[in-house]
């Protein structure tokens, strides 16, 4: 059996909280955080976040804590 680490973030824009919308055609929506899968090539989790939020935001964020 393989294991597929996975990364998710509690993203802020000031006082707001950023989710993602998602669903299938026919399927109900629903709001999920912003992360993914982590790849061979993410040199660490945090690098995997970086990118997975870069891929479904088009954004950088700032230090992780």
């Amino acid at each position: 059996m393989k294991v597929r680490h996975k990364v998710r973030v509690v993203l802020l824009d000031g006082d707001h909280l950023v989710l993602l919308r998602r669903g299938w055609p026919g399927g109900l929506p629903y709001w999920t955080a912003v992360g993914g899968s982590v790849e061979s090539e993410d040199a660490d989790l945090e690098a995997a976040l970086r990118r997975e939020v870069m891929e479904e935001l088009g954004a950088t964020i700032g230090p992780a804590h």
